[in-house]
């Protein structure tokens, strides 16, 4: 039977992992927390008389959910509440506006920025016809996967074009994906994604930053 650890599934038994679905499912990856770009939403500070404003500027091609909270501060007045927004690409917003209290001042600050949800949907195009599988990019992916998110945002931030095949759920596409992996002659345990393009099977990128980037 196959085995599974945290970050890799072993595919060497692929008929008696077929019959085990359920187990094959449990992809637990550790790289969730990876970003798509290096650049993605800077912070900067602008001071107007007596207040010091938080601006953010968004360097991607897609558009960013950017929450930003102000801490350890020191010389200013805050609320302390967390602000959420939106931003377009390119585009520049006021986060906060913040009273300074007089004499020096130092602050730090956290941010976490993602996709919206809608935008990934909307960007996020399956693959239907199965013949047409080396065709460019096709990524198989899996809710949940940090790694395959890491793969579809980088592609949809930087305007390569791709289509997906599901294997959250659909048995049929993850005993596809298995095929695949047994005709290219992989016996031993992967990490995913696992990525098609324009027919050449890769799996397990020990840098996968660097394999996306030169992708076009």
């Amino acid at each position: 039977m196959r085995s599974l650890d945290s970050n890799f599934i072993n595919i060497s038994n692929i008929k008696i992992m077929k019959r085990l679905f359920n187990l094959c499912m449990v992809f637990l990856l550790t790289m969730g927390s990876l970003v798509a770009q290096k650049k993605e939403v800077t912070i900067t500070a602008e001071r107007e008389g007596v207040h010091l404003i938080f601006k953010a500027e968004n360097h991607t091609r897609s558009p960013q959910k950017l929450t930003f909270r102000l801490t350890k501060i020191k010389g200013m007045s805050d609320n302390k509440r967390q602000v959420v927004k939106t931003i377009n690409p390119g585009a520049m917003v006021d986060l906060k506006k913040v009273r300074l209290t007089g004499g020096k001042y130092s602050y730090q600050y956290e941010k976490e920025t993602e996709i919206p949800k809608a935008y990934l949907k909307q960007h996020t195009v399956p693959l239907e016809d199965f013949s047409k599988i080396n065709q460019g990019i096709v990524v198989f992916n899996k809710d949940g996967c940090g790694r395959c998110s890491y793969t579809t945002n980088f592609l949809i931030e930087n305007g390569i074009p791709f289509r997906i095949i599901d294997i959250t759920k659909n048995r049929e596409n993850l005993n596809l994906m298995f095929e695949l992996l047994e005709k290219n002659g992989v016996k031993e345990s992967i990490r995913t994604p696992v990525i098609m393009q324009n027919g050449v099977l890769s799996h397990s990128h020990e840098d996968l930053m660097s394999f996306l980037e030169q992708m076009e």
